[in-house]
């Protein structure tokens, strides 16, 4: 039993491979770039826990993959699914590459321009809350010492408290300015498509209305392009001509048909 087909169409099958394909080759990308960051610093524990990294995300879209296949999820399903654990996996990376105080935090507007184009604008708000929250609250155990963090930033965290409330603040702004935009974005996009699927069904409807007023004339007609070349001949022109109906016509010019 196919339950694939059943369960996803052609359309979204087609969407959810190219977005596993980019997350692989994004997320080996970003690993492979701190890798190489820390083993020029002599970090091997946390080279080691990025390799530990990259295997739960392989393993995650192994998963997810799976989920596909089967069809026990749905297409919404499994994509929230791929948008949370990029969330989180993003998370590890940044704790290993120096907690809230590190570059890649930068990379949480991936997940979120993901939830912008396939859910557009409240998928873009939710997935940028998502993100918010989990930085959020990633920062609030560092600064708790729950959680590791380089000694200057906790320096700097007892000496104003207020600096992780901007820095929480100020990636609270990025994030959901990203996902409205890239919702927006999406809306547009999928607007523009729908009024294109529309324009060409209208298209077809009036070519197909024009084929059958041709089709049905009782006068002979011939029509042609501005070289003289044929495109169409209706039946009472090819009795009229005494041309039979397996005598293909078009793209010939009028003087052939002589």
């Amino acid at each position: 039993m196919n339950f694939r087909a059943r369960a996803f169409s052609l359309e979204e099958e087609g969407r959810l491979r190219k977005l596993t394909t980019i997350r692989m080759i994004v997320a080996t990308l970003v690993v492979g770039a701190a890798i190489m960051v820390l083993q020029h610093d002599d970090k091997i524990m946390s080279v080691v826990a990025l390799y530990g990294v990259l295997g739960v995300h392989f393993i995650s879209t192994g998963i997810v993959c799976l989920g596909f296949r089967v069809g026990f999820m749905s297409f919404g399903k499994l994509l929230w699914t791929e948008i949370l654990t990029d969330i989180l996996i993003l998370t590890l990376i940044i704790h290993c590459m120096g907690g809230s105080s590190s570059y890649f935090t930068i990379l949480y507007v991936l997940p979120i321009l993901v939830g912008g184009i396939y859910f557009q604008l409240t998928g873009g708000i939710v997935t940028a809350l998502l993100a918010t929250s989990v930085y959020i609250v990633y920062s609030s155990l560092e600064l708790r010492g729950i959680l590791p963090s380089s000694t200057h930033e906790m320096m700097v965290a007892q000496q104003d408290i207020y600096r992780p409330l901007l820095k929480g603040y100020i990636h609270m702004v990025v994030f959901t300015l990203t996902g409205v935009m890239s919702g927006f974005v999406s809306r547009h996009i999928q607007s523009k498509g729908l009024e294109l699927a529309d324009r060409e069904r209208e298209l077809r409807r009036m070519r197909l209305s024009t084929d059958s007023i041709i089709h049905n004339l009782n006068s002979g007609l011939i029509v042609t392009d501005m070289e003289g070349r044929v495109l169409t001949v209706n039946p009472a022109a090819r009795s009229l001509l005494g041309i039979g109906f397996g005598t293909t016509l078009k793209g010939k010019t009028i003087s052939d048909m002589r």
